[in-house]
């Protein structure tokens, strides 16, 4: 686990930037959701998306098109996919 004050500083200065320029936040839980609050990002940037799903679901083919506000093949896209343990 990172202790310096100096790399937390700057880590938490990118993050709220990050959270700042960014359209839409997906957390996984309403607890993280309340960190974000909580850290200054308006609730209505975002949302909860739970990580599991009702396999039944999936089986339709309209399920797997490019929804018409997807990113475009070739565009510049930053993921987060999340971390382990404390960040």
């Amino acid at each position: 686990m990172i202790r310096s004050r100096g790399v937390l500083r700057v880590t938490g200065w990118l993050c709220d930037r990050v959270y700042r320029m960014a359209d839409r936040i997906v957390v996984l839980s309403p607890g993280f959701r309340t960190l974000l609050v909580d850290r200054g990002v308006p609730e209505s940037k975002t949302t909860v998306i739970f990580n599991w799903a009702e396999e039944h679901t999936l089986v339709h083919d309209e399920m797997f098109t490019r929804p018409d506000n997807f990113p475009k093949r070739g565009s510049f896209v930053v993921l987060f996919a999340g971390n382990l343990g404390s960040a």
